[in-house]
């Protein structure tokens, strides 16, 4: 589960990041939604979720996601407001608490950052592809207990 919040994190964060800070919004890479291709995606430690949807907007992310534990699906909605860059962003929903994230913009097609789950501190980077439609999300850092997070998660973008 902590891979599936984290992954989501990652990805809502960076598109909004990224719109909030271009100044031509309306061709911003990052707008619009986005749906995990579980299959070309990796978790590790893992389980992978069983799918995720991230929206973004010029000023705003959503995420849900379904993840499927031994003891059935469970469900993970939350949000935040992007920031001014180098600024933590709170985040919102499902009990996210003390968790922020920090945004920096690297270039049209880059973003970087910094996720706080409550202490927990993860990296991560999010790509998007020449041709806008697949973006690629690579998290990384320690979980809470001690083991070693790398995901590297697929989006594919949808019709409008």
């Amino acid at each position: 589960m902590k891979t599936l919040i984290l992954g989501t994190f990652v990805l809502a964060l960076l598109p909004l990041y990224l719109s909030a800070q271009s100044g031509t919004k309306s061709t911003d890479p990052f707008l619009g939604t986005w749906k995990l291709n579980v299959a070309k995606s990796s978790f590790s430690p893992g389980p992978p979720p069983t799918s995720e949807t991230v929206t973004i907007a010029p000023d705003h992310v959503s995420v849900h996601d379904v993840v499927k534990t031994a003891q059935g699906e469970m469900s993970s909605d939350w949000s935040y407001s992007v920031g001014p860059e180098g600024q933590p962003s709170p985040i919102t929903g499902n009990g996210m608490q003390n968790s922020t994230v920090t945004s920096k913009r690297i270039n049209d097609r880059t973003l970087e950052h910094t996720w706080n789950f409550n202490g927990e501190i993860l990296h991560g980077r999010a790509v998007v592809s020449k041709d806008g439609k697949t973006m690629r999300y690579t998290l990384t850092g320690t979980g809470r207990n001690g083991e070693s997070i790398h995901d590297i998660e697929i989006f594919e973008k949808q019709a409008p």
